[in-house]
């Protein structure tokens, strides 16, 4: 006997998979978006030298 509303096991497992791929997709997005360079004009340009903020304010 079969419960009301109840999936079938593909659909299931076809949904988790889809929801998964969905919430992966989101969260590349996010980091993207938060992780990506901004050129704007009222933030500095990234530093990638190191030390190389204190060795310009001492000269």
């Amino acid at each position: 006997m079969q419960r009301q509303g109840s999936l079938g096991g593909s659909a299931a497992i076809r949904i988790r998979g889809t929801g998964g791929a969905l919430l992966v997709a989101h969260l590349a997005l996010v980091a993207w978006c938060t992780l990506r360079p901004l050129d704007v004009p009222w933030v500095r340009p990234a530093n990638v030298h190191p030390l190389d903020g204190i060795r310009a304010d001492l000269a």
